[in-house]
């Protein structure tokens, strides 16, 4: 094992092409990467790097953001959660009434919640 790669991208990389039922081809070519790239990668033979990771991204459709520091190339930002920037990902895709939209469904919510409707008892 190299042990300049980090092991949890390896682990989550694994997992989520398992979970999607992918091959290494597959993910590949979703990727945009090769497929020896992907083995290598998997195999800690290769450190991801930013083009492999951004594949990944564009393959599973996260963030970048997301892959690159599950692979060490970006710190950790101390004010955002992976769940904060996964909703900032899908608000971005949507358009501006469709945005609106979603913020005024949120809203509500949180007035709900803040009056005690929320609560699971």
């Amino acid at each position: 094992m190299n042990m300049g790669i980090n092991e949890d991208f390896v682990i989550w990389l694994s997992q989520e092409i398992d979970s999607r039922g992918w091959s290494y081809s597959e993910t590949a070519r979703r990727a945009g990467v090769s497929q020896s790239m992907v083995s290598k990668v998997l195999s800690y033979a290769n450190a991801p790097g930013l083009d492999f990771c951004n594949g990944i991204a564009k393959a599973f459709n996260v963030p970048a953001e997301t892959v690159l520091r599950r692979a060490g190339l970006l710190q950790a930002r101390p004010d955002s959660t992976p769940g904060l920037r996964e909703l900032n990902f899908l608000y971005e895709q949507l358009d501006p009434q469709q945005q609106e939209t979603i913020l005024r469904i949120m809203r509500g919510y949180v007035r709900e919640v803040q009056a005690g409707y929320g609560k699971k008892d």
